[in-house]
C-alpha cells in the first residue's frame, strides 16, 4: 500500500482534474460503453473507449417506432441491375453475390435471432460483411461455386428484429450454368483404316502432303461451339486455322455435342522440325477451353520408300538356295532377299530386316515357325538395291517358306505407308530343301498301241527340288508300272540333277481290244528323301495314264502281182523322162 500511495503521489494533480472531467462526460453521454484502461507508462494513464454499434431505440429506452430495414442492389460496376456476378459463366467458376443493407436504426441483422441470407434455389447462405454501419447502407456478400448447370433463382431475405424484408419481391434468375466444353485427343480414325494416337495426321509427313489435325469437341450441355471468329478451330505455329464437322456416320457425326462430334480440318504444313499446335474452342453459351501444346508434326522435303525387291514378273526377290551341290550337304542353306529404295529420298540411318522361316509338317502340310533372324542395314541411298544374305540349317528335307520384313522394327518413316502398315514391305516365298522328284501324268505314254504288238509304256520323271537326287547300285530309284494286274519294275541308279529328267520305260504286249490303266509309281517305298513328301508317294509321285488297245486291221487286200504293175510304172515314167531330157540335149547340139 506504501508503494501504491508513493506512486500516486508522482501523478500532477492537473492529470487527476482531466480524467476525472473526461470520465464523467463519458458517464452522461453514455450508459453502456466498454472502457478500457491501459497503463503504458508508470507515469501516466491513457483511456481507451471501444464503441460497437450505437444503441438502438429500445436499449434507449424511448417510444419512437422501429424503422423496417431496406434492401437495394448495391449500384457497384456489374451490380447495378441484379445482385451476382459473373451473370455467365460455367460450374466451376465463383458466382459472388452482393446485397446492400440499409437500417436506419443501425439493427445488426446478424445480432440475436437477426439474421441475412442469399436464398438460393430454396437454400439459405450466410453472407458478410466490412462496413458496419447499417445507416448510411453496408454491403453484405458471399462467394458460391460449384454451381451444377440449370436455371438457378435466388433472392435476399433479411430481419432486424422487428420486420422481415424480402428482396427483390419476385425471384431473380442467374443464367444456366454452363460446362467448359472438353476437347478430347482421338485415338481411332472414324471414318474406317489404321488406328492411330494423336491429333495430327501423319505427324511425320512430306512438304507435298495434306496435314489432318482432328479434335473431338464434348459438351455435356450439348451447346454447339460458337460460330464467332477464333471459336473452333486449331492454332499451328499461333496461327489460328478453323476446323469443321468431319463428314461421316456414326458417333461422331450424329451433331450430339453431349456424346461428341469430331472436328478437323487439312491444310499442307511448312518443312520444319519444330512445329507446335494446340486446339481452342468456344461454345455458344461463351465458356472457352484449350488443349495443351501439341508438339508437331514434322515436314520434310521427301520420303524414302523401302520395299522387297521384285523380278519382271513381280516375284519377290527372295531365294532358298543349298551352298553345295554335294548332296549330303543338303541341310546347309543361304537365304537371300534384295531390299530396294526407288525413291528419290534416302535412307540415312540404321533399320532392321527380319527372316521369319516356317516348315511345313511332313504329315498336315502346315507351317510352324522354325527361325527368326534380323539383319542390320545402315543405309539405303535413293534408287538403290541391298541384297542380304543369312544361313540356315535346315532340320530335314522338306518344304519351307520364308517372310521377309524390310523396317519391321518401324524406324524409318516411308513415303507410301506412314508407319501404320507395311506397304510392300513384305513378301514370302517358298523353298524346298532335298530333291523333289515330280512325275506328269501328260509325260506318261503311250495313249493307244496294237493289241498282240509289244509296246513301250514310258514315264518321264523330273527333279524339280534344289538338290540333285542321289541314287545308285546299292540304293536304287524303283519305277513301278502296273497294268492288267501286272506289275512290272524298273530300276534307276544314275543320279538326277536339280531341274533334269529321266525316262523309265517298260516292254508290254496285250492281246486284246480294250482299254486298260497303267498306273505308275516312283520310288514306292518312299527310299528317296524328297522335299515333296508329305509321309506318301501321292504328291506328284504317282500318275495314271489310259490306253486304249485296238485290232490292227486293213482296209483293203493287195493283188499278187501289185507290186510288179507298181514296179513297172515306175520304170516306164523314169524311162520317158530320160528321153525326153535326151531329146533336148540334141536339138541344142545341133
Amino acid at each position: 500500500m506504501n508503494q501504491i500511495k508513493k506512486r500516486y503521489q508522482m501523478v500532477p494533480l492537473f492529470t487527476f482534474i482531466a480524467i476525472f472531467i473526461l470520465y464523467a462526460g463519458s458517464l452522461s453521454n453514455h450508459t453502456d460503453q466498454d472502457i478500457s484502461i491501459v497503463d503504458y507508462e508508470s507515469s501516466k494513464f491513457i483511456l481507451i473507449q471501444e464503441f460497437e454499434r450505437p444503441p438502438s431505440n429500445a436499449e434507449k429506452g424511448t417510444t419512437r417506432n422501429n424503422g423496417a430495414p431496406q434492401l437495394f442492389w448495391t449500384l457497384e460496376e456489374n451490380y447495378e441491375t441484379n445482385g451476382v456476378h459473373p451473370i455467365n459463366g460455367i460450374s466451376t467458376d465463383d458466382y459472388i453475390f452482393k446485397i446492400s443493407y440499409t437500417d436506419t436504426d443501425n439493427d445488426d441483422p446478424r445480432a440475436g435471432g437477426n439474421f441475412i441470407y442469399l436464398v438460393l434455389n430454396g437454400v439459405n447462405h450466410s453472407l458478410t460483411c466490412v462496413d458496419e454501419n447499417f445507416v448510411d447502407g453496408s454491403i453484405f456478400q458471399t462467394t458460391i461455386n460449384g454451381l451444377n448447370p440449370m436455371d438457378h433463382e435466388y433472392y435476399f431475405l433479411c430481419f432486424d428484429g422487428n420486420y422481415t424484408v424480402r428482396f427483390p419481391s419476385e425471384n431473380a434468375s442467374l443464367p444456366v450454368i454452363n460446362s467448359r466444353p472438353e476437347l478430347i485427343i482421338p485415338y481411332l480414325n472414324p471414318s474406317g483404316g489404321n488406328i492411330y494416337s494423336g491429333s495430327v495426321f501423319p505427324n511425320f509427313a512430306n512438304a507435298t502432303d495434306p496435314i489432318t489435325f482432328q479434335v473431338i469437341y464434348l459438351d455435356i450441355d450439348n451447346h454447339p461451339p460458337s460460330s464467332g471468329l477464333g471459336s473452333r478451330g486449331v492454332v499451328l505455329d499461333n496461327v489460328y486455322h478453323k476446323m469443321n464437322p468431319q463428314e461421316g456416320q456414326g458417333f461422331y457425326y450424329d451433331g450430339i455435342y453431349s456424346n461428341g462430334e469430331m472436328f478437323e480440318i487439312s491444310f499442307q504444313v511448312n518443312v520444319g522440325d519444330d512445329h507446335s499446335h494446340y486446339f481452342e474452342f468456344t461454345d455458344s453459351m461463351g465458356a472457352t477451353n484449350y488443349s495443351t501444346p501439341i508438339q508437331g508434326p514434322v515436314i520434310v522435303e521427301g520420303f524414302p520408300d523401302l520395299r522387297i525387291g521384285r523380278d519382271y514378273e513381280r516375284r519377290p526377290l527372295i531365294t532358298g538356295q543349298p551352298n553345295s551341290d554335294n548332296h549330303t550337304e543338303w541341310w546347309n542353306i543361304t537365304i537371300s532377299a534384295t531390299i530396294e529404295n526407288p525413291s528419290e529420298h534416302s535412307v540415312n540411318q540404321p533399320f532392321l530386316v527380319k527372316f521369319d522361316i516356317y516348315y511345313a509338317d511332313i504329315i498336315s502340310g502346315e507351317f510352324s515357325l522354325v527361325q527368326a533372324e534380323e539383319v542390320t542395314i545402315a543405309h539405303l541411298y535413293h534408287t538403290q538395291r541391298n541384297k542380304i544374305n543369312i544361313s540356315f540349317s535346315a532340320l530335314s528335307v522338306g518344304i519351307y517358306k520364308t517372310t521377309v520384313t524390310a523396317d519391321s522394327g518401324f524406324e524409318i518413316t516411308e513415303i507410301v505407308d506412314n508407319n501404320d502398315t507395311h506397304t510392300n514391305n513384305i513378301a514370302s516365298v517358298q523353298f524346298q530343301v532335298g530333291p523333289d522328284l515330280v512325275l506328269e501324268n501328260e509325260k506318261i505314254n503311250p495313249p493307244s498301241a496294237f493289241s498282240g504288238e509289244s509296246v513301250i509304256m514310258s514315264a518321264t520323271i523330273f527333279n524339280n527340288g534344289r538338290t540333285t537326287a542321289y541314287f545308285d547300285n546299292s540304293h536304287p530309284l524303283i519305277v513301278e508300272f502296273t497294268i492288267n494286274n501286272e506289275t512290272f519294275m524298273d530300276v534307276i541308279s544314275e543320279p538326277l540333277e536339280p531341274g533334269e529328267h529321266i525316262i523309265s520305260d517298260m516292254d508290254y504286249t496285250y492281246f486284246s481290244e480294250g482299254e486298260l490303266i497303267l498306273t505308275v509309281r516312283v520310288d514306292r517305298d518312299n527310299n528317296v528323301e524328297e522335299a515333296g513328301d508329305l509321309g506318301s508317294f501321292n504328291n506328284n509321285n504317282v500318275g495314271f495314264k489310259k490306253i486304249t488297245f485296238i485290232e490292227k486291221r486293213y482296209d483293203f487286200k493287195t493283188p499278187s502281182f501289185a507290186p510288179n504293175l507298181i514296179w513297172i510304172s515306175l520304170t516306164m515314167t523314169l524311162a520317158t523322162i530320160m528321153k525326153t531330157l535326151f531329146s533336148k540335149k540334141q536339138k541344142q547340139d545341133h
